[in-house]
């Protein structure tokens, strides 16, 4: 029963973080090679608003996307972390 549980809980996770998560193509002219870049945005971002996000880059965003993403809405659902911008690179 706990397993099932726990699979429901991580497949709706995948699904609501993959859903929000905006996946472009970014080419770097010094690697001469082309990158994709996940952008995390805040659920309360507003596009003409003045309000300014920090950004927090992840090097490693094939694999430390997700948790990094996890990290920043659990720290600032207890209002340690102001809300931010997650940004990932992957390799």
């Amino acid at each position: 029963m706990k397993k099932t549980v726990f699979l429901i809980l991580f497949l709706t996770t995948c699904f609501v973080l993959k859903g929000q998560t905006t996946i472009k193509d970014f080419k770097s002219i010094k690697l001469n090679a082309t990158r994709q870049i996940k952008i995390k945005l805040p659920k309360d971002y507003n596009a003409e608003s003045k309000l300014k996000y920090p950004v927090m880059i992840v090097f490693d965003g094939d694999y430390l996307f997700g948790p990094v993403v996890g990290q920043t809405h659990f720290q600032n659902y207890f209002d340690e972390m102001p809300s931010c911008i997650v940004v990932g690179i992957s390799q």
